[in-house]
């Protein structure tokens, strides 16, 4: 079950190495892991803080959520119509 995972580390083959090492690199500075700490950081300050316009900006932070179905609804029958 392993076996793979031995193939991968393999020192005698550079390209793998290189892959894992160039993926760990890369991971962190992905859109999505950015925006992953950046809403857990604004859900945080959201939940434990209340100012003016806590609740307007957390309506706010619901939108990328809401967004793509919304779109996705009112795309298909343009696309088909």
């Amino acid at each position: 079950m392993l076996d793979r995972y031995r193939l991968l580390f393999d020192m005698s083959e550079q390209g793998n190495l290189e892959a894992v090492i160039e993926f760990r690199w890369c991971s962190p500075w992905s859109p999505s892991q950015r925006a992953g700490v950046l809403g857990v950081f604004l859900a945080f300050v959201f939940t434990a803080a209340s100012f003016l316009v806590s609740l307007s900006l957390a309506r706010l932070a619901v939108l990328p959520v809401a967004l793509p179905p919304l779109v996705g609804v009112i795309a298909v029958p343009l696309r088909f119509w």
